[in-house]
């Protein structure tokens, strides 16, 4: 009898052993899905163009070249040499003069390939982009791109030079 209450016992803890490390082991996934949830998304460039209401809100990246220096803080992308379709604006808020803001140092140029990663943003009013980010924007120079969709940049990369 002393045995099987032994041999009982024993079950009892490798079972609550197995379902302690079974419920470690789910924590542990839950972890890393939690850490990819929200990853950006690569989208080329051609189909950003086309579509670009379709992927508003979202984070994406795209490689591209600059078409147009607009300001110090914007500039524009635009599809492959084939492409009819019109550039899309890019906003890149980082203060460039600051050294405690890494990786802000892009000064863009035209004709120069760049990754931009960023949010797609459904319609540009300045104003109000002015007052989230307490930067202050050339308004004359994005006047023609108000009401348009744009990339809010978090980063911006340049990768090749034409």
């Amino acid at each position: 009898m002393k045995n099987s209450r032994c041999t009982s016992t024993l079950k009892r803890a490798a079972v609550a052993a197995g379902i302690v490390t079974a419920g470690l082991g789910l924590t542990a996934c839950g972890e890393e899905e939690a850490d990819t949830a929200g990853s950006e998304q690569k989208v080329s460039i051609d189909e950003l163009l086309q579509t670009p209401q379709q992927y508003v809100d979202q984070t994406v990246v795209v490689s591209a070249d600059v078409n147009d220096d607009i300001s110090p803080q914007a500039f524009s992308i635009a599809g492959t040499d084939e492409s009819q379709i019109p550039p899309l604006l890019v906003i890149h808020l980082e203060d460039k003069n600051d050294p405690a803001e890494e990786g802000t140092s892009f000064d863009p140029q035209d004709g120069v390939e760049v990754e931009v990663t960023g949010t797609v943003e459904g319609s540009l009013d300045v104003k109000e982009l002015e007052q989230q980010s307490g930067k202050d924007l050339n308004e004359t120079a994005l006047e023609n791109w108000a009401g348009q969709p744009y990339l809010k940049a978090t980063d911006v990369e340049v990768i090749g030079d034409n």
